[in-house]
């Protein structure tokens, strides 16, 4: 069994942070949230390491893990949502301040499956074959994806001309 050592966490640190913190903030839309997602992300792989250490594709994990991470944060953000429309309501503004233009705006409203996509091809600079690999999904699915997704903002953001 392999042990942790801080000359590991910090190579893997410094290689794949900021590439997962665009991933995570292409999903969230918020570099605070981002932040905190590749933060969660990289304690358990200190908690971890001895289990992922002689993992086959460890940055294809990574990117899983923030993806994953990114959908409970939104699953969450939204329960919590439903319950405060219940006891109050809500200013769209104030929740949909924290977005940076408009085809990032339209990126975050497309579903989560398509937006992991986006993020991955144009974000993170991810093939098709290798967004398949972190997404645990086929080629074919990820291109489906892909082109419904372009689809979707080519029609939103014409309408927003």
């Amino acid at each position: 069994m392999e042990t942790l050592t801080s000359v590991d966490v910090d190579q893997l640190y410094r290689s794949e942070y900021a590439p997962l913190l665009r991933l995570a903030w292409s999903i969230t839309g918020s570099r605070r949230a981002a932040e905190d997602v590749v933060h969660d992300v990289f304690v358990r792989v200190q908690r971890d390491w001895s289990d992922l250490a002689g993992h086959d594709n460890l940055p294809a994990w990574l990117r899983r893990s923030v993806l994953n991470r990114c959908v409970s944060r939104w699953r969450r953000l939204a329960t919590e949502a439903r319950h405060a429309a219940r006891r109050s309501p809500r200013d769209e503004s104030v929740v949909m301040a924290d977005y940076m233009g408009d085809v990032w705006l339209a990126v975050r409203r497309l579903p989560m499956r398509q937006r992991q996509v986006v993020a991955l091809i144009y974000v993170d600079d991810r093939s098709p074959a290798q967004a398949a690999s972190v997404l645990g999904c086929s080629v074919e699915t990820v291109r489906t994806h892909h082109r419904r997704a372009l689809e979707q903002l080519t029609h939103t953001l014409e309408q927003h001309r």
